[in-house]
């Protein structure tokens, strides 16, 4: 089984995001289909807006499809607040995936966003994994193609068409020797990895680069090798407010930085000193000790 996990909010960030997400559902639901591989959605509300309809209400999906389902799991304000820099910001991207991570039933949890199109060639490479547990140890990427800003029809072939007919850049740069670049977009483990090394680091910041110090500390600390499925990709509709776009975009909410370049030094100073039994985060990781509410969609 696949679970595959996003955290998002209904603010309406870059435009269009309900139907941004509906496309996403929609993809999940053909792949799941085609392929015959039992899939979960886990989406986490992130401290839900008080002026908007609440996700649950607005994403839609096939009920009738025997191998999809979705939920939605809340974290709710109070939750929220008890963070640091709450006042700040009003969505901890990183921490609500690790919410989700935590919770999975799939024994294979792909880590993504809901701003995405993903192809059938993604569902087929995880049946092969589920057949070969050889391949536990290793996180799994795919590299994301950014398309042109459109409307994307509504069959999914067809959708899938379109991105590839409208492809503008391939994301492929690497950072400390992986393949860092956009990796919120796509990082796929076993559950017992995810577990292992508890996932995301918890830093009440900005989310930018803590995907990338998560894939290094799993890499250099854990020992976990990186395999790139190179004959595929996932598709990212561009849209407003988005990073590709507009760099500046969070600038003023706290973030690593300047703090990177230590992190990374910490990173390597953990692994060369018997760091495989250190972790960032406590084992209470992904808010472990709330009962959050939850709902399935579909």
């Amino acid at each position: 089984m696949l679970s595959i996990v996003v955290a998002s909010r209904n603010d309406n960030h870059g435009g269009k995001l309900v139907e941004r997400t509906n496309l996403f559902v929609r993809s999940l639901e053909a792949g799941a289909r085609a392929t015959g591989l039992e899939t979960e959605l886990i989406i986490v509300e992130w401290n839900p807006p008080t002026w908007s309809r609440p996700l649950s209400e607005v994403i839609h999906g096939d009920f009738n499809n025997p191998f999809f389902k979705a939920r939605i799991i809340t974290v709710p304000k109070e939750v929220h607040d008890r963070l640091e820099n709450s006042q700040i910001m009003d969505f901890f991207q990183m921490i609500a995936k690790n919410v989700g991570i935590r919770r999975a039933e799939g024994e294979w949890v792909l880590s993504t966003n809901p701003d995405l199109v993903i192809p059938k060639r993604v569902f087929e490479h995880v049946a092969d994994l589920e057949s070969d547990r050889v391949r536990l140890s290793a996180f799994y990427r795919v590299l994301r193609q950014d398309t042109e800003p459109g409307d994307l029809p509504v069959d999914m072939d067809e959708a899938v068409k379109w991105c590839e007919e409208h492809c503008t850049t391939l994301g492929a740069t690497t950072w400390e020797g992986l393949h860092t670049w956009a990796c919120g977009d796509f990082t796929l483990m076993h559950k017992e990895e995810w577990a292992n090394t508890r996932a995301y680091p918890e830093l009440e910041i900005w989310s930018i680069h803590i995907d990338s110090l998560g894939l290094l500390f799993f890499n250099r600390v854990c020992g976990i090798k990186e395999v790139l499925w190179d004959d595929t990709c996932v598709y990212h509709p561009e849209h407003q407010m988005s990073w590709s776009v507009n760099p500046e975009y969070g600038e003023e909410w706290p973030s690593l930085r300047d703090k990177l370049a230590s992190l990374v030094h910490t990173t390597d100073f953990f692994a060369q000193n018997g760091g495989s039994k250190m972790r960032w985060n406590p084992a209470t990781w992904g808010l472990a000790l709330d009962e959050l509410p939850e709902v399935r969609v579909c």
